[in-house]
């Protein structure tokens, strides 16, 4: 008789290995099923500042709020700004402090070119940076040097209790407005006071044209980081180069018109949406409906608004409002709130109340002597 097979029992380390292989393969399932809820839950690597937590605002809410910080954080006039960003609806509500002058409206542009935001309501305070004359002094005269369009330009710099004095001679009313940016962007400014001329002894040379066309596009954040190369021929400037879609393009054009300036050739600044330098950054401009839409939606942010009698028509981009409101007040906080909306380039207002008052018609011309009252100087005739 054969002897009959014996099974050897499983020794202790193999059936440990086993308990831990299958359990490792139950633990890696269980992984598998809760992984799509726990990155959806994972907070981002960057920190977002905001009115309201992460994890309890939308995905969409979160990602138009991080594209609008991103521009804040990038933009290079923004220095030192404590920002704070909420979005309602693709309504963005700035609050918090600003060190600069300008860092209010620098804010409110740079927010108002991202894609997706319908209006900005500016509620940024400024609170101005204190700071020894001389070394407000010394930044003021650095950022002009810095402009290309100011760095030749004989500008001199006063500073007395942070209010910074400009004077000197330049050759173009742009400049003259972008020197008062410039200043303005400095932390330790309290308020630019702008006594500079403009001489026609200064000679608008192709140089100083092309520096004022880049300093236009380095300052708009629609176009500052557009790889946009300007080129002048007499009183012709020629763009070349890329931009991210049709409303950086339109809005390069838009500024290349400078004095001097009488053609403007954009043949070659073409538009390529498949490498766009910021994809944070709006493709086109709204319509006049998305826009009226956005003010309709911006009454039940702005308190001081009535609800009804008034209304606004819009027409490419121009608001005009109509209506009657009891206060003055009123009428301003309606004017402010069209501002907010994206798209609008300007506000005719016809509003009216018990607070207006017709302009006061000129008075008539008098009118010409008659010829009978015309008389002649006799002129002594020489002997």
């Amino acid at each position: 008789m054969e002897p009959r097979s014996r099974v050897r029992p499983e020794s202790p380390p193999s059936r440990w290995r086993n308990r831990t292989i299958v359990g490792c393969v139950l633990w890696a399932s269980i992984a598998a099923i809760r992984a799509p809820h726990a990155s959806a839950q994972t907070s981002p690597e960057r920190p977002v500042r905001g009115l309201e937590a992460a994890a309890v605002t939308p995905p969409a809410r979160v990602e138009l709020r991080q594209a609008v910080l991103d521009q804040l954080n990038r933009d290079s006039h923004l220095l030192s700004s404590g920002i704070e960003v909420a979005v309602h609806d693709g309504i963005v509500e700035l609050s918090g402090t600003v060190s600069a002058p300008l860092g209010r409206e620098r804010a409110a542009r740079v927010a108002g070119v991202v894609q997706g935001v319908r209006a900005v309501v500016n509620r940024v305070r400024f609170t101005a940076l204190v700071r020894p004359d001389a070394l407000v002094a010394r930044d003021v005269s650095r950022a002009l040097r810095r402009t290309a369009a100011l760095t030749r330009m004989p500008i001199r710099v006063r500073v007395a209790n942070g209010v910074v004095e400009l004077s000197g001679a330049i050759s173009s009313w742009d400049e003259q407005q972008l020197a008062e940016r410039v200043v303005s962007s400095v932390p330790g400014v309290r308020f630019c006071q702008n006594q500079l001329t403009w001489a026609r002894s200064i000679k608008r040379t192709p140089a100083i044209v092309a520096a004022d066309v880049e300093s236009r596009l380095e300052w708009e954040p629609l176009v500052q980081h557009d790889p946009i190369k300007v080129k002048i021929q007499g009183a012709r400037v020629r763009l070349s180069g890329t931009t991210g879609g049709p409303a950086e393009r339109s809005r390069a054009v838009s500024l290349a018109w400078v004095k001097g300036v009488r053609s403007v050739d954009a043949s070659a600044l073409v538009i390529d949406t498949a490498h766009r330098p910021d994809w944070n950054l709006r493709l086109n401009f709204p319509t006049d409906a998305e826009i009226s839409a956005a003010i309709r939606d911006l009454t039940t942010l702005w308190a001081a608004v009535p609800v009804s009698g008034w209304s606004v028509s819009l027409s490419a981009g121009v608001a005009t409002l109509a209506g009657i409101t009891p206060t003055l007040a009123e009428a301003r906080a309606i004017e402010a709130m069209t501002r907010s909306a994206v798209g609008v380039v300007e506000v005719r207002s016809e509003l009216r109340g018990p607070w207006w008052r017709a302009p006061a018609a000129p008075a008539p011309a008098p009118p010409p002597p008659s010829g009978d009252r015309i008389r002649r100087r006799s002129v002594p005739q020489r002997r």
